[in-house]
């Protein structure tokens, strides 16, 4: 399968309102020549992305969504991808976290987790794919894991899981589509400096060893995208860590995330 090229066409970004999204829409138009389809709840957000890519001579389309609901995902590829008018492309990333104890989080957010981070965009990923592969020029498909899914993490246990799930699913589909002209490509990163950080309790910050700039993320993964990598984990500590957490004994591996969060969660505590 060839490399994508994606300029002057249309591309799919969730959760580009901030964080890892917005720099992926970023470098997709600036770096690609794609003209991103810009996804979030804030539309405010969005509108100055938009504008700030605009004189790069791109087109951005800017769609306000709750993400965490399947009527609004289902009427969003309605409005955005048709045969006449397609994507080339589609990165989902929108997720949240939960951090501390699991007992002490509310069912709502426990559901509204699951939903954003695993049941909309598995199903929004899998119609995707069912769209391409019905199309001779075929595309793209990136979905934004987590290494959290490599591992048991105790305090982002739910979210650790939600990951797991994402990318078991996404290797498992880009297999089954593998003698298609259909690309998925799952980008697994470690902590990387973005509002996300601030929801852990201070356990990481920015510009902590291991945490990586949200730019060089961006960069790494589009690159493993355009190049239908089936798996793409950015920095070579992180490449270290999966490696060390899917052969450690799983409690070493617990007892090391422990360690890690115990002082953060008795701060998120006080």
């Amino acid at each position: 399968m060839n490399n994508l090229d994606l300029r002057n066409r249309r591309v799919l970004v969730t959760g580009a309102s901030a964080g890892l999204g917005e720099e992926l829409a970023r470098q997709l138009a600036t770096v690609y020549g794609a003209h991103p389809v810009l996804v979030a709840r804030r539309r405010d957000k969005l509108e100055a992305l938009a504008a700030s890519l605009r004189s790069h001579d791109i087109t951005p389309e800017v769609e306000a969504a709750d993400l965490s609901d399947p009527a609004e995902a289902e009427a969003l590829l309605s409005r955005i991808d048709s045969d006449a008018r397609p994507l080339a492309g589609a990165i989902f990333n929108a997720g949240v976290t939960l951090f501390g104890p699991s007992t002490t989080h509310a069912s709502a957010a426990m559901l509204n987790l699951l939903a954003t981070n695993v049941n909309v965009p598995v199903v929004m990923l899998t119609e995707m794919a069912r769209r391409f592969a019905k199309r001779p020029e075929g595309g793209a498909l990136m979905v934004v894991s987590s290494l959290a899914g490599t591992a048991p993490l105790p305090w982002q246990a739910l979210y650790g899981a939600s990951k797991a799930l994402v990318t078991s699913y996404g290797l498992c589909l880009g297999h089954e589509l593998r003698d298609t002209p259909v690309s998925v490509t799952v980008f697994a990163p470690g902590g990387i400096a973005t509002p996300m950080l601030d929801q852990l309790g201070g356990a990481y910050k920015k510009g902590d060893f291991g945490i990586m700039d949200v730019d060089q993320c961006a960069r790494i993964a589009l690159e493993g995208m355009l190049a239908r990598e089936s798996l793409v984990v950015p920095g070579l500590l992180n490449k270290l860590n999966r490696f060390l957490m899917k052969v450690g004994p799983r409690d070493l591996v617990m007892q090391s995330v422990t360690q890690i969060y115990r002082n953060a969660l008795k701060a998120h505590s006080a």
